[in-house]
C-alpha cells in the first residue's frame, strides 16, 4: 500500500480539483474526522447514503430518500412547496398554513379538532363547531337519500323546506307546518288529530271542501 502524507493539496490548475476515477472508493478510517470549514459548500450531484447531520442541512431542492427501494421521498424542488411521494406516487403537498392530500389520497384520523377556541372546523364549506353543523343556508344541504332528490335545506330565513323526490313538498316557519302545493296531509287508519286550539279551515273558494266523515 502506497500512502502519501501531505497538509494541503491544491489544484496545479484553475480551482477545480479532481479525486480519483469512476468506480474509485475512498475510505475515511474509524475516528477520522472530515471538517467543512463555516462558509464552504459540499455539493452532491450524486447520491449521498448513510450521513447524519447535527446541523442544518440544506438540500437546494434535491430528493430525500427514506425508504429502503427508494420510492418514498420528500422534495421540495418547487418553491415554498414541499412535496411527499409515497410508493413511487406524489400523496401529500404541503406549503404555507395549508396540508393538501392529493387525489387519490386519504387523511385517516380518529380526531379532528379546531387550532383556534370556538372557531369550530371547516370541511369544504361546512362548519362544523362542538356539537352542531352549520350548513348555512345552503340549498339541499342535508341529503338523506341514495339518489340525492331528498333533502332538508333552510335556504331561507327562519323557514325549514324539505324536498322529496326533487320538490319541495313540506315547509316549517314559525309555528306553521305547511303541506305545498300538489302535496298531501294523510291521516293513517287508526291515526288522528287532536285540536286543543282553535280549528279554522278556508273553504271560502270555489272547489274547495270539508269533509267530516266518509
Amino acid at each position: 500500500m502506497s500512502e502519501v502524507k501531505v497538509n494541503k493539496i491544491s489544484p496545479a490548475s484553475s480551482t477545480a480539483f479532481t479525486l480519483g476515477d469512476s468506480g474509485d472508493t475512498f475510505t475515511l478510517p474509524s475516528g477520522a474526522q472530515l471538517t467543512v470549514a463555516s462558509g464552504a459548500t459540499i455539493l452532491n450531484s450524486g447520491t449521498a447514503t448513510g450521513f447524519s447531520a447535527a446541523g442544518a442541512l440544506d438540500l437546494n431542492g434535491a430528493v430525500l430518500t427514506v425508504d429502503a427501494d427508494a420510492d418514498t421521498t420528500i422534495t421540495a424542488d418547487t418553491d415554498d412547496q414541499i412535496d411527499i411521494a409515497i410508493a413511487g406516487a406524489d400523496d401529500f403537498q404541503m406549503t404555507a398554513n395549508t396540508f393538501t392530500a392529493l387525489s387519490g389520497s386519504t387523511i385517516a384520523t380518529n380526531t379532528i379538532a379546531e387550532t383556534t377556541g370556538a372557531s369550530g372546523v371547516t370541511i369544504d364549506g361546512l362548519l362544523i363547531k362542538d356539537t352542531t353543523i352549520d350548513v348555512n343556508g345552503t340549498a339541499d344541504a342535508i341529503i338523506l337519500d341514495a339518489d340525492g332528490d331528498t333533502t332538508i335545506s333552510a335556504p331561507t330565513g327562519n323557514q325549514i323546506d324539505i324536498e322529496i323526490a326533487g320538490a319541495d313538498d313540506f315547509t316549517f316557519t314559525a309555528n306553521t307546518f305547511t303541506a305545498v302545493s300538489g302535496s298531501t296531509v294523510a291521516i293513517a287508519a287508526g291515526g288522528a288529530i287532536t285540536n286543543a286550539g282553535t280549528m279554522a279551515p278556508d273553504i271560502s273558494s270555489t272547489g274547495k271542501a270539508l269533509v267530516l266523515g266518509n
